[in-house]
């Protein structure tokens, strides 16, 4: 699509002076990784900017309700597509329509993760998210979110924060409204690292509320690479798995069962659990060898000691006989 994009700019430059600087752009947008990774983030915030000046004034005749961001959703579905970014919906999916409470966890790993948040919203009927304070002030589109019913908590400051969660908390259950949390606390882009540690905001409240957790797992955006400057188009799978009461668990124990859940999809996802399988079938392999190898210089030790023995032995018994034959 932005292809077409770069076309149709191309053919409006032919008619003008500047055709011959414009010309190899879209040739330049496919074979530029960096310059393609540019120019659909622009894209991306440009949208996102523009429709939350859409959203400003329909949110402003029910300000602060969560039935808004659903309007803000549908918004922000088509640019999906436009990105070249498809999204798929698989595993417990019939609990995102439940029409009960839940505290909603999902793994952080680009602001791109907004864009499938979004494809899930219109699914889930009443749902507010959990912002960290700061996202307030980004102009319009903290604007929209406030007037969506997002929650903003104050890191800095743990006892007004503890005080919005448990507000948070009392209000899920009487409105039937879930909490989208990401409990890493911020955005995960290194490769290496699947899942940061959890943060324990989410926890609390389920466990405060007696409300369950309902994990959510996005799979690694191999089409984005943010160290390399990369974004192609390619296919985000979020996967729904079976809710996790809190049933008398700490809230350190509840963190730690979701997360363990939610790192198990996520590497079964990306093939990582077979790849971590066949590295520890490698390491096995080596340790036998090395065993053997310990073994080998062992039998070898022995035999040379033997060999040494046998030698003395030798030794020993011909200068016997020989001395016994130089006897008087």
């Amino acid at each position: 699509m932005l292809m077409l994009l770069a076309g149709a700019c191309w053919l409006a430059a032919c008619r003008s002076s500047r055709a011959a600087v414009l010309l190899p752009l879209p040739y330049l947008y496919d074979t530029t990784p960096w310059l393609k990774y540019r120019t659909k983030f622009v894209v991306y915030y440009l949208w996102l900017t523009a429709m939350s000046f859409v959203m400003i004034p329909v949110s402003l005749l029910r300000p602060g309700r969560v039935d808004n961001a659903r309007v803000g959703a549908l918004l922000m579905v088509p640019l999906s597509p436009l990105l070249g970014l498809e999204w798929v919906v698989e595993g417990e999916v019939g609990l995102l329509a439940r029409d009960e409470a839940a505290v909603i966890v999902a793994n952080h790993q680009s602001s791109i993760d907004l864009l499938g948040m979004f494809v899930i919203w219109g699914q889930l009927r009443r749902v507010a998210a959990l912002a960290k304070q700061s996202l307030l002030y980004t102009g319009t589109f903290g604007i929209t979110a406030a007037l969506c019913g997002t929650v903003f908590v104050d890191r800095a400051d743990k006892e007004g924060a503890a005080a919005k969660l448990n507000s948070a908390s009392l209000t899920l259950k009487e409105e039937r409204t879930k909490l989208w949390i990401f409990p890493e606390g911020t955005r995960n882009g290194a490769r290496r690292v699947d899942m940061l540690p959890f943060k324990k905001g989410a926890f609390h409240v389920a466990v405060a509320s007696n409300l369950p957790i309902l994990p959510i797992v996005i799979s690694r955006h191999e089409f984005l690479d943010s160290s390399a400057k990369v974004f192609d188009s390619g296919r985000g799978v979020m996967t729904v798995l079976p809710l996790i009461w809190p049933a008398g668990r700490t809230v350190e124990q509840l963190a730690e069962v979701t997360r363990e859940a939610m790192l198990r999809q996520y590497r079964r996802a990306g093939g990582h659990m077979e790849e971590g399988e066949d590295r520890e079938d490698r390491e096995d392999e080596v340790d036998v060898r090395e065993i053997d190898e310990v073994e080998v210089r062992e039998l070898e030790e022995v035999e040379v000691r033997e060999l040494e023995g046998l030698e003395v032995r030798e030794v020993l018994l011909q200068h016997r006989s020989t001395g016994a034959g130089q006897t008087p």
